[in-house]
């Protein structure tokens, strides 16, 4: 396991790594020996919905989305994955041949990847892994079942907000900071129509919570302060904690 991890210890996050490490420790070793580094451009699909189950791939860097590709015109992205997560072994848990969700990219991203039947081989000889996996899983079901019970009742402001925090708070190394997202994808992602994100964003403007510039949505230092004390207001008014987007 050693030679593997210090091929991508560089690319790792001392949480990670650890995690990582523990994951790893009781797989067998011609399992190891197989498994491949790949990297990704951003905007790369991994997988597409109705893909044969050939390949299981462990997150270790970047970022991926999960893409339902059923309208074409404007795909409909519904999950944000981070380090360390697996993607692609749902199906085989569930015994289902091809893959339920297309998988993108949000940002040059590396994996581990390994053959499907490896990796179920793997996991039903080591109970270490397979225990830390279903909790992986658990708390991601956990999670979209409290959000989608939640995030019914919200309207499109208080949607919006959340998406944009969430933004802020995982990607902005520096302020003034500028959401890559197209209308579109955020549309999509607070389940949305684009008229009537226009208008939420008009109003977000107005009320100085955030600037545009060409298109973009900009968010200063105290105009992410202003977002974060408005969701904190909304979850008082609401009593509940909101989900994630």
């Amino acid at each position: 396991m050693k030679f593997l991890l210090d091929q991508i210890d560089h690319l790792l996050q001392p949480d990670t790594y650890a995690f990582l490490s523990t994951f790893l420790e009781h797989c067998p070793k011609q399992i190891l020996m197989r498994m491949d580094i790949v990297h990704y451009p951003k905007g790369h699909i991994i997988m597409h919905t109705g893909d044969p189950n050939k390949d299981v791939f462990i997150l270790i860097k970047g970022g991926i989305e999960g893409v339902d590709e059923s309208v074409p015109t404007i795909p409909y992205t519904f999950s944000d994955l981070r380090p360390i997560d697996v993607l692609g072994d749902y199906e085989l848990f569930s015994n289902v041949a091809t893959r339920y969700v297309s998988l993108r990219t949000t940002t040059e991203t590396t994996c581990l990847r390994l053959n499907a039947q490896d990796y179920l081989s793997w996991m039903k000889t080591d109970i270490h892994a397979l225990f830390m996996r279903m909790g992986m899983l658990m708390l991601v079901l956990g999670q979209e079942t409290q959000f989608h019970r939640q995030f019914l009742f919200l309207d499109n402001e208080t949607r919006l907000l959340l998406f944009l925090l969430e933004q802020v708070q995982k990607k902005a190394k520096q302020f003034p900071y500028k959401i890559d997202a197209s209308r579109e994808q955020i549309a999509s992602r607070i389940a949305s129509s684009i008229r009537t994100l226009n208008r939420t964003l008009s109003k977000l403007e107005d009320m100085n919570m955030i600037s545009r510039s060409h298109g973009k949505i900009i968010i200063s230092k105290n105009q992410s302060k202003r977002i974060e004390a408005a969701i904190h207001q909304a979850e008082a008014d609401l009593k509940l904690t909101l989900p994630k987007i």
